[in-house]
């Protein structure tokens, strides 16, 4: 189904610049977890740790002037054990790239490459769990491009931090934005005014 679902989307990708956009989806199938065999090939929720639901990554691509949907350039299916160690029993930080979830940003992006290697140029737009100093590594090139949401500041080859570089940044532009009541923040409906700042920078690739 995958590879059906791609193949349009490869047909279509052609001399334009693409959007593609990614993100996790949970596929809750609680209410029928009675029905459920040994080994369906389901696992936890975000919510619980018993076995229900599966997880979609897809990266949804866009004509980048038009936004019009054009397809999928890869999706990928899975889903968390229910035995699962956590984090700490796993030492997470020292596991390799590719045994962590958060590969799945690296792997639908490099599968997109294959499947939108007709097109002119493509930027992959993500959430800020797809800040991975990996991924800043391996997926950009001349073609392909991320933009992506920051969870954290990164260090530059002139010795700044990504952070404080913007923050040094003039102002290019601010706009308005309303924010609705979010009760469980004790947040209030109100306005708020967005600066907008950009300038060039390099990361730092090398770890220290």
């Amino acid at each position: 189904m995958i590879s059906e679902v791609t193949s349009c989307t490869r047909h279509m990708a052609k001399g334009r610049h693409l959007l593609c956009a990614q993100d996790t989806y949970e596929v809750n199938l609680s209410k029928h977890k009675g029905r459920f065999k040994p080994n369906s090939g389901l696992g936890r929720s975000d919510k619980s740790d018993t076995a229900h639901c599966f997880k979609l990554h897809p990266g949804l691509v866009l004509d980048a002037h038009s936004l019009s949907p054009l397809g999928f350039s890869h999706i990928k299916i899975f889903h968390r054990p229910e035995e699962m160690p956590d984090r700490k029993q796993r030492n997470y930080k020292r596991q390799p790239i590719e045994d962590k979830e958060s590969y799945k940003w690296i792997e639908v992006a490099q599968k997109s490459k294959e499947v939108l290697q007709e097109s002119d140029t493509v930027t992959f737009i993500e959430d800020r769990e797809g800040d991975i100093y990996e991924q800043f590594v391996l997926v950009p090139d001349e073609r392909h491009h991320l933009l992506v949401r920051s969870r954290t500041t990164r260090k530059l080859t002139n010795g700044n931090s990504l952070y404080k570089e913007v923050d040094s940044a003039p102002v290019a532009g601010n706009y308005t934005i309303e924010l609705p009541t979010d009760k469980r923040k004790k947040q209030y409906k109100r306005k708020a005014n967005i600066e907008l700042r950009f300038t060039k920078c390099s990361l730092n690739v090398h770890k220290t």
